[in-house]
């Protein structure tokens, strides 16, 4: 499906306080959108951090404020991040900053605007491929194929009992009374659900531990605007305070035909949260107004241009790396690599926070394994530099 593969230049900016940043920072951008005495706070602080580093990193807060400085670490991220995962920074493990700052900072990105062929930081991916129809085109060639070729697909089959025994899955059970009996298992379902299927059940503390391990949930409200040209990026990420959604997607940048109709725009408000929270049990006209709202105080949308919306909700979408995550996941995993004939794959799988092309490639280095490979699969995504970076 080459040929379905649009390529896309990124574009991606963050909104503070009526202002857009250009993602990566970029310093003239940034001292532009501050001023010159918030600029100056900034590269202050920025001097102190580098200077009196905190060492060793022990949550996340420490992790931007060692990379942004106090200054940019109070404005951009504290707030936004508890947004984000429920959690302050303080009650985050290092992890997840790591892998998404890696090694970029204030002085990076101005040394790297004003050098780039000596650019020691590996930037942000530049141009991208992009299915004409989303990702979920893939997922049905995918499925074409594995039908055309004899497999069977259970679509809305979900997992409510898997047994084993001496070491081996040996049977696993379906909502729809459906029971197989497997040579190998392949599993992304979140694992806390996995091994709560586990039959016997696993030992008290494994169980224990997987039941402490956290997810954040999702809501998109899709909004179709009756406008063009709203805005030039994929995404917008929302870390001003006076809102409540984190990112804004703008389906028409990703691909025209997802839209179809001429003159409309889709926006994806994004919010995140967990099941039970306040946001979440809005009703879905509740949701609607309020991203219209947002939208409207965002600027991207005037009163009465939204034509039509749809609210899609999804639980366990991210795995939440908190201070004892690593602890609880690792009695888990301990566990679970006694099964000879199972695998952990992708984001939820392996509750471990990777994007989508990594997920994929644990998926495809599974199936290797299967036929005689020893890839460890836990070392996908291993280089801490590489995120949405290339």
């Amino acid at each position: 499906m080459k040929k379905d593969f649009l390529v896309r230049n990124r574009i991606s900016r963050i909104y503070y306080q009526g202002k857009f940043y250009n993602y990566p920072l970029e310093p003239v951008n940034a001292l532009f959108n501050l001023g010159v005495f918030k600029a100056g706070w900034a590269f202050l602080s920025h001097l102190q951090a580098k200077s009196k580093p905190i060492e060793p990193e022990k949550n996340l807060e420490d992790v931007y404020i060692n990379s942004f400085g106090r200054y940019l670490y109070n404005k951009f991220f504290r707030v936004y991040s508890t947004r984000l995962w429920g959690l302050p920074p303080a009650e985050m493990a290092p992890d997840w900053g790591k892998a998404r700052v890696g090694k970029l900072s204030l002085f990076s990105a101005i040394k790297d605007a004003f050098f780039p062929e000596k650019a020691e930081i590996k930037s942000l991916i530049r141009k991208f491929n992009y299915p004409k129809l989303g990702p979920g085109q893939m997922w049905d060639n995918f499925a074409g194929k594995i039908i055309k070729s004899g497999g069977k697909i259970r679509f809305g089959a979900e997992v409510e009992r898997i047994y084993h025994r001496q070491g081996k899955i040996t049977a696993v059970v379906t909502n729809k009374g459906e029971e197989k009996n497997p040579l190998q298992v392949i599993s992304s379902m979140p694992v806390r659900d996995l091994i709560n299927c586990l039959s016997p059940a696993a030992p008290a503390e494994v169980l224990a531990a997987a039941n402490q391990l956290k997810y954040r949930d999702y809501i998109l409200v899709a909004l179709v605007i009756k406008a063009k040209k709203i805005f030039p990026d994929q995404w917008i990420y929302i870390q001003d305070p006076g809102f409540m959604n984190v990112r804004v997607q703008n389906v028409n940048n990703w691909s025209s035909a997802m839209v179809g109709e001429r003159g409309r725009t889709v926006l994806g408000m994004e919010y995140v949260v967990s099941q039970g929270d306040p946001l979440w049990q809005m009703k879905d006209r509740q949701l609607i107004e309020l991203a219209k709202k947002e939208a409207e105080k965002l600027g991207f949308t005037k009163p009465g241009q939204v034509v039509d919306a749809k609210v899609v909700r999804e639980l366990k979408v991210y795995p939440v790396y908190d201070l004892d995550y690593q602890k609880h996941l690792g009695l888990v995993k301990n566990y679970l690599s006694s099964f000879k004939n199972l695998t952990l794959v992708g984001r939820n799988g392996m509750h471990k926070y990777n994007n989508m092309d990594h997920s994929m490639l644990t998926a495809m280095l599974a199936v290797e394994n299967i036929f005689g490979a020893k890839h460890d699969l836990w070392k996908v995504n291993a280089d801490q530099e590489y995120h949405e970076r290339k």
